[in-house]
Protein backbone atom coordinates (compact mmCIF):
# COMPACT_ATOMS: atom_id res chain seq x y z
CA UNK A 1 0.00 0.00 0.00
CA UNK A 2 1.76 3.79 -0.94
CA UNK A 3 1.10 6.68 1.38
CA UNK A 4 -1.25 8.03 -0.80
CA UNK A 5 -4.48 7.62 0.28
CA UNK A 6 -8.13 8.82 -0.83
CA UNK A 7 -8.79 10.26 3.08
CA UNK A 8 -8.09 13.57 3.97
CA UNK A 9 -6.16 13.16 7.46
CA UNK A 10 -5.46 16.91 9.39
CA UNK A 11 -2.63 16.86 11.99
CA UNK A 12 -3.55 17.66 15.71
CA UNK A 13 -0.26 19.60 15.69
CA UNK A 14 0.91 23.08 14.79
CA UNK A 15 4.63 24.55 15.24
CA UNK A 16 4.77 27.05 17.44
CA UNK A 17 8.21 28.47 18.09
CA UNK A 18 12.18 27.13 18.22
CA UNK A 19 14.68 28.18 21.10
CA UNK A 20 18.39 27.88 20.00
CA UNK A 21 20.53 26.72 23.26
CA UNK A 22 23.04 28.66 24.91
CA UNK A 23 25.90 26.70 23.43
CA UNK A 24 24.01 27.10 20.16
CA UNK A 25 23.70 30.98 20.46
CA UNK A 26 27.68 31.08 21.45
CA UNK A 27 28.48 28.97 18.34
CA UNK A 28 26.10 31.60 16.38
CA UNK A 29 27.22 34.62 17.22
CA UNK A 30 31.25 33.59 16.69
CA UNK A 31 30.92 31.37 13.92
CA UNK A 32 33.47 32.91 11.75
CA UNK A 33 35.98 33.51 13.81
CA UNK A 34 35.38 30.10 15.61
CA UNK A 35 35.54 28.20 12.64
CA UNK A 36 39.96 29.22 11.96
CA UNK A 37 40.61 27.69 15.21
CA UNK A 38 37.84 25.17 15.47
CA UNK A 39 39.26 22.18 17.99
CA UNK A 40 40.36 24.87 20.69
CA UNK A 41 36.55 26.44 20.91
CA UNK A 42 35.60 23.11 21.57
CA UNK A 43 37.64 22.29 23.72
CA UNK A 44 36.63 25.68 25.49
CA UNK A 45 33.44 24.18 25.77
CA UNK A 46 34.21 20.72 26.59
CA UNK A 47 32.13 20.68 29.46
CA UNK A 48 29.14 21.53 27.44
CA UNK A 49 30.03 19.08 24.58
CA UNK A 50 30.71 16.06 26.81
CA UNK A 51 27.10 16.74 28.65
CA UNK A 52 25.76 16.42 24.88
CA UNK A 53 27.47 13.64 23.96
CA UNK A 54 26.52 11.62 27.36
CA UNK A 55 23.33 12.61 27.09
CA UNK A 56 22.84 11.00 23.48
CA UNK A 57 24.56 8.03 24.71
CA UNK A 58 22.81 7.46 28.06
CA UNK A 59 19.44 8.05 26.34
CA UNK A 60 19.65 6.15 22.89
CA UNK A 61 17.36 8.23 20.86
CA UNK A 62 16.29 10.80 23.41
CA UNK A 63 14.10 8.56 25.05
CA UNK A 64 15.50 9.52 28.79
CA UNK A 65 13.83 9.32 32.19
CA UNK A 66 14.49 12.82 32.63
CA UNK A 67 15.07 16.03 29.99
CA UNK A 68 18.50 17.53 28.75
CA UNK A 69 20.42 20.29 29.92
CA UNK A 70 18.66 23.01 28.05
CA UNK A 71 21.70 25.38 28.40
CA UNK A 72 22.97 22.84 25.60
CA UNK A 73 20.04 21.37 23.54
CA UNK A 74 17.80 23.50 21.65
CA UNK A 75 13.97 22.68 21.23
CA UNK A 76 11.02 23.14 19.12
CA UNK A 77 7.58 23.78 20.70
CA UNK A 78 4.56 22.15 19.20
CA UNK A 79 0.89 23.03 20.32
CA UNK A 80 -2.96 21.89 19.72
CA UNK A 81 -6.10 22.36 21.45
CA UNK A 82 -7.63 20.18 23.05
CA UNK A 83 -10.91 20.16 25.06
CA UNK A 84 -10.60 23.93 25.47
CA UNK A 85 -6.92 24.06 26.44
CA UNK A 86 -3.82 23.77 24.88
CA UNK A 87 -1.51 21.14 24.76
CA UNK A 88 2.41 21.75 24.09
CA UNK A 89 4.81 19.23 23.39
CA UNK A 90 8.40 20.37 22.95
CA UNK A 91 10.93 18.37 21.12
CA UNK A 92 14.52 18.93 22.03
CA UNK A 93 17.81 18.55 19.29
CA UNK A 94 21.03 18.77 19.28
CA UNK A 95 22.44 22.61 19.19
CA UNK A 96 24.25 23.61 16.06
CA UNK A 97 27.64 24.01 16.94
CA UNK A 98 31.30 22.94 15.71
CA UNK A 99 31.49 21.91 11.62
CA UNK A 100 28.22 20.46 12.21
CA UNK A 101 29.64 17.17 12.50
CA UNK A 102 30.10 15.46 15.32
CA UNK A 103 31.41 18.26 17.45
CA UNK A 104 34.86 15.77 18.17
CA UNK A 105 35.13 15.34 14.24
CA UNK A 106 38.34 16.91 13.90
CA UNK A 107 39.83 16.84 17.41
CA UNK A 108 42.32 15.20 19.30
CA UNK A 109 40.81 15.25 22.77
CA UNK A 110 43.72 13.40 24.05
CA UNK A 111 46.49 15.84 22.69
CA UNK A 112 44.31 19.00 24.15
CA UNK A 113 41.79 19.07 21.66
CA UNK A 114 44.63 19.93 19.12
CA UNK A 115 43.55 19.11 15.41
CA UNK A 116 43.82 16.02 13.91
CA UNK A 117 45.61 15.03 10.46
CA UNK A 118 46.63 18.77 9.25
CA UNK A 119 48.03 17.89 6.33
CA UNK A 120 46.21 16.48 3.50
CA UNK A 121 48.40 13.50 3.31
CA UNK A 122 47.07 12.32 6.79
CA UNK A 123 43.38 13.44 6.38
CA UNK A 124 43.39 12.40 2.34
CA UNK A 125 45.95 8.88 2.24
CA UNK A 126 45.36 5.67 0.74
CA UNK A 127 42.36 4.95 3.84
CA UNK A 128 41.02 7.97 3.69
CA UNK A 129 37.95 6.75 5.57
CA UNK A 130 39.69 5.49 8.48
CA UNK A 131 38.82 5.59 12.15
CA UNK A 132 42.38 5.47 13.68
CA UNK A 133 42.71 9.21 11.44
CA UNK A 134 39.26 10.47 12.00
CA UNK A 135 37.09 8.39 14.33
CA UNK A 136 34.34 10.56 14.65
CA UNK A 137 33.76 11.79 10.97
CA UNK A 138 31.05 10.19 9.95
CA UNK A 139 29.88 9.49 13.49
CA UNK A 140 26.02 9.59 14.01
CA UNK A 141 26.34 9.27 17.69
CA UNK A 142 25.47 13.46 18.29
CA UNK A 143 22.26 13.65 17.30
CA UNK A 144 19.22 13.73 19.80
CA UNK A 145 16.93 11.69 17.39
CA UNK A 146 13.01 12.75 18.50
CA UNK A 147 10.16 12.23 16.37
CA UNK A 148 7.54 15.11 16.03
CA UNK A 149 4.11 14.57 18.23
CA UNK A 150 2.65 13.99 14.40
CA UNK A 151 3.99 10.87 14.57
CA UNK A 152 2.55 9.87 17.30
CA UNK A 153 -1.00 10.47 15.03
CA UNK A 154 -1.72 7.15 14.32
CA UNK A 155 -5.12 7.28 15.50
CA UNK A 156 -5.74 9.64 12.83
CA UNK A 157 -4.70 7.32 10.14
CA UNK A 158 -1.47 8.79 9.88
CA UNK A 159 1.57 7.19 7.76
CA UNK A 160 5.04 7.52 7.94
CA UNK A 161 7.77 7.92 5.21
CA UNK A 162 11.35 7.78 4.25
CA UNK A 163 12.45 9.64 1.10
CA UNK A 164 16.48 8.85 1.23
CA UNK A 165 18.28 10.77 -1.37
CA UNK A 166 21.55 9.23 -2.08
CA UNK A 167 20.66 5.70 -0.61
CA UNK A 168 23.94 3.55 -2.43
CA UNK A 169 23.09 0.06 -1.13
CA UNK A 170 20.67 -1.27 1.77
CA UNK A 171 23.51 -2.18 4.01
CA UNK A 172 26.45 0.34 2.83
CA UNK A 173 27.54 3.29 1.47
CA UNK A 174 30.48 5.82 1.00
CA UNK A 175 29.56 6.95 4.47
CA UNK A 176 28.02 4.02 5.67
CA UNK A 177 25.01 2.79 5.80
CA UNK A 178 21.47 5.13 5.00
CA UNK A 179 18.12 3.54 4.41
CA UNK A 180 18.70 0.66 7.03
CA UNK A 181 20.52 3.01 9.71
CA UNK A 182 17.28 4.81 9.39
CA UNK A 183 14.56 1.58 9.68
CA UNK A 184 16.27 0.76 12.59
CA UNK A 185 16.74 4.26 14.23
CA UNK A 186 13.37 5.04 13.96
CA UNK A 187 12.42 1.93 14.76
CA UNK A 188 13.49 3.15 18.06
CA UNK A 189 10.81 5.84 18.03
CA UNK A 190 8.07 3.73 17.77
CA UNK A 191 8.27 4.64 14.02
CA UNK A 192 7.70 1.68 11.24
CA UNK A 193 7.87 3.25 7.88
CA UNK A 194 4.63 2.24 5.85
CA UNK A 195 6.77 3.26 2.23
CA UNK A 196 10.31 3.87 1.25
CA UNK A 197 11.48 5.97 -0.96
CA UNK A 198 15.11 5.79 -2.38
CA UNK A 199 17.50 7.12 -5.06
CA UNK A 200 20.61 6.34 -6.16
CA UNK A 201 22.44 7.27 -9.33
CA UNK A 202 25.14 4.88 -9.59
CA UNK A 203 24.32 1.60 -10.85
CA UNK A 204 24.08 -1.14 -9.09
CA UNK A 205 23.40 -4.89 -9.61
CA UNK A 206 19.22 -5.02 -8.55
CA UNK A 207 19.95 -8.86 -7.24
CA UNK A 208 22.91 -7.88 -5.43
CA UNK A 209 20.83 -4.83 -4.00
CA UNK A 210 17.46 -6.71 -2.83
CA UNK A 211 19.09 -9.34 -1.87
CA UNK A 212 20.35 -7.79 1.48
CA UNK A 213 16.84 -6.06 1.99
CA UNK A 214 15.02 -8.20 4.16
CA UNK A 215 11.54 -9.29 3.86
CA UNK A 216 9.64 -6.87 6.10
CA UNK A 217 10.99 -4.29 4.30
CA UNK A 218 11.04 -5.13 0.83
CA UNK A 219 6.98 -4.87 0.98
CA UNK A 220 7.10 -1.13 1.57
CA UNK A 221 10.42 -0.01 -0.36
CA UNK A 222 10.74 1.83 -3.59
CA UNK A 223 14.06 1.80 -4.81
CA UNK A 224 14.71 4.40 -8.06
CA UNK A 225 18.29 3.43 -9.11
CA UNK A 226 18.54 6.57 -11.49
CA UNK A 227 19.51 9.93 -11.43
CA UNK A 228 17.43 12.07 -9.48
CA UNK A 229 16.32 15.78 -10.80
CA UNK A 230 16.07 19.05 -9.28
CA UNK A 231 13.70 20.55 -11.81
CA UNK A 232 10.53 21.70 -10.18
CA UNK A 233 7.42 19.56 -11.16
CA UNK A 234 9.40 16.95 -12.93
CA UNK A 235 8.33 13.44 -12.52
CA UNK A 236 11.93 12.40 -11.53
CA UNK A 237 11.99 15.26 -8.80
CA UNK A 238 11.51 13.17 -5.35
CA UNK A 239 9.99 16.59 -4.08
CA UNK A 240 7.68 16.18 -6.61
CA UNK A 241 6.53 12.35 -5.37
CA UNK A 242 6.47 13.84 -1.60
CA UNK A 243 4.44 16.57 -2.23
CA UNK A 244 1.87 14.44 -4.36
CA UNK A 245 1.52 11.79 -1.61
CA UNK A 246 1.91 13.58 2.14
CA UNK A 247 -1.28 14.50 4.06
CA UNK A 248 -0.66 16.71 7.16
CA UNK A 249 -0.57 14.11 9.50
CA UNK A 250 1.58 12.17 7.91
CA UNK A 251 4.97 11.53 9.50
CA UNK A 252 7.95 12.10 6.92
CA UNK A 253 11.50 11.63 6.95
CA UNK A 254 13.52 13.15 4.24
CA UNK A 255 17.63 12.96 3.80
CA UNK A 256 19.60 14.72 1.08
CA UNK A 257 23.04 14.15 0.16
CA UNK A 258 23.69 13.01 -3.18
CA UNK A 259 27.21 14.54 -3.16
CA UNK A 260 26.37 17.10 -5.99
CA UNK A 261 25.88 20.68 -4.26
CA UNK A 262 24.00 22.04 -7.04
CA UNK A 263 21.17 19.73 -6.76
CA UNK A 264 21.37 19.38 -2.75
CA UNK A 265 21.06 23.08 -2.74
CA UNK A 266 18.14 23.27 -4.95
CA UNK A 267 15.57 21.15 -3.68
CA UNK A 268 16.70 22.51 -0.17
CA UNK A 269 15.34 26.29 -2.14
CA UNK A 270 12.54 24.26 -2.91
CA UNK A 271 11.87 23.21 0.35
CA UNK A 272 12.28 26.11 1.68
CA UNK A 273 10.20 28.28 -0.99
CA UNK A 274 7.31 26.06 -0.65
CA UNK A 275 5.19 26.26 2.58
CA UNK A 276 3.16 22.49 1.54
CA UNK A 277 7.17 20.70 1.59
CA UNK A 278 7.98 22.65 4.48
CA UNK A 279 4.50 21.74 6.00
CA UNK A 280 4.97 18.18 5.34
CA UNK A 281 8.26 17.37 6.28
CA UNK A 282 8.69 16.50 9.90
CA UNK A 283 12.66 15.69 9.85
CA UNK A 284 15.45 16.22 7.91
CA UNK A 285 19.22 15.29 7.24
CA UNK A 286 21.56 16.94 5.09
CA UNK A 287 25.21 17.29 4.18
CA UNK A 288 25.73 21.19 3.21
CA UNK A 289 28.33 21.34 1.67
CA UNK A 290 30.90 25.05 2.35
CA UNK A 291 33.94 26.40 2.24
CA UNK A 292 35.70 25.67 5.72
CA UNK A 293 38.83 27.63 6.46
CA UNK A 294 39.79 25.12 9.58
CA UNK A 295 42.56 23.35 8.38
CA UNK A 296 42.02 19.93 8.64
CA UNK A 297 38.44 20.58 7.08
CA UNK A 298 39.85 22.01 4.20
CA UNK A 299 42.30 18.89 3.98
CA UNK A 300 39.29 16.30 4.11
CA UNK A 301 37.02 18.14 1.76
CA UNK A 302 39.84 19.88 -0.38
CA UNK A 303 40.91 23.45 -0.17
CA UNK A 304 38.30 26.00 -1.06
CA UNK A 305 36.09 23.22 -3.05
CA UNK A 306 32.56 24.55 -1.90
CA UNK A 307 33.27 27.89 -1.34
CA UNK A 308 30.96 29.37 -3.05
CA UNK A 309 28.51 27.66 -0.88
CA UNK A 310 29.32 29.81 1.89
CA UNK A 311 31.00 29.05 5.49
CA UNK A 312 29.83 27.65 8.45
CA UNK A 313 28.14 30.48 9.23
CA UNK A 314 25.99 30.15 6.34
CA UNK A 315 25.25 26.80 7.17
CA UNK A 316 23.87 27.51 11.02
CA UNK A 317 21.56 29.98 9.29
CA UNK A 318 20.43 28.01 6.91
CA UNK A 319 19.37 24.50 9.44
CA UNK A 320 18.50 27.47 11.72
CA UNK A 321 15.65 28.69 9.29
CA UNK A 322 14.71 25.55 8.32
CA UNK A 323 14.25 24.69 12.55
CA UNK A 324 12.03 27.62 12.37
CA UNK A 325 10.00 26.03 10.20
CA UNK A 326 9.09 23.43 12.51
CA UNK A 327 11.66 21.00 10.59
CA UNK A 328 13.71 18.44 12.82
CA UNK A 329 16.99 19.39 10.87
CA UNK A 330 19.98 17.25 11.67
CA UNK A 331 23.09 17.91 9.82
CA UNK A 332 24.34 14.71 7.91
CA UNK A 333 28.29 13.73 7.91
Amino acid sequence: MSLAVTSYCPSEWSFESYEPSRLERQWVHHARPWQERLCAHVGEQRDSVFAWLAYVKRNGAGQGSHPPDPGVFSTLTFKRAFNGTVDRAVRYIEPLAAALRHPLSFCDVKANFSMRCTSKRDCQGVKRYTEATLPHVFSRESWLLLSTPVALNKDLGARAALFDLGASRYTSGPGGESTRWFVRHFAHQGVTFDDIYAWEANPIDPASYWAEVPPSVKRSLHYFNTPASAQEGSPDNPLTLLAAVCRPCDFIVIKIDVDVAELEEAWIHQIRNSKRLAACIDVLFFEHHVGVPHAVAQNWWGAHRYARSGDVATSYALFSALRREGILAHSWP
